[in-house]
């Protein structure tokens, strides 16, 4: 009697160890990219500074966005539209320095800015260096 009592209160201990570690580990979401099973709207974005300007929170919003599709293994070559929604009234666009015609191929480029929904763009490069943001 007195060896079954002492294991029952080995494994009650054991338990709120193993419950209490749990409860400690730093357990996190994974980040879900922008990728074609998630909207731009799931993305975790970092709160811009309240001092940048649109244009410079569009292109740190670009780099973010520019890494997490290289993460993922975006292929850059044909010049992608990245983001029909950067930031408000923003798009990322990859074209290339000089541009080519992958870059003027209305599939290549993003819908938000040809059809007018957006006002503004960022463009990078395939190696993901500004090309022009306005």
């Amino acid at each position: 009697m007195k060896k079954i009592l002492v294991a029952i209160l080995i494994l009650a201990a054991l338990f709120a160890l193993s419950a209490y570690l749990v409860s400690k580990k730093d357990i996190k979401k994974p980040i879900d990219y922008v990728s074609s099973k998630f909207t731009e709207a799931e993305i975790e974005k970092p709160k811009a500074s309240q001092n940048m300007t649109s244009r410079e929170e569009a292109i740190e919003e670009a780099y973010r966005i520019y890494e997490v599709h290289v993460t993922e293994g975006t292929d850059f070559s044909r010049g992608p539209c990245l983001s029909n929604r950067l930031i408000p009234n923003w798009v990322l666009d990859i074209a290339h320095e000089p541009r080519t015609a992958v870059d003027n191929d209305p599939a290549n480029q993003c819908a938000a800015y040809r059809e007018g929904r957006a006002e503004h763009f960022v463009e990078l490069d395939p190696e993901g260096k500004l090309i022009q943001a306005e």
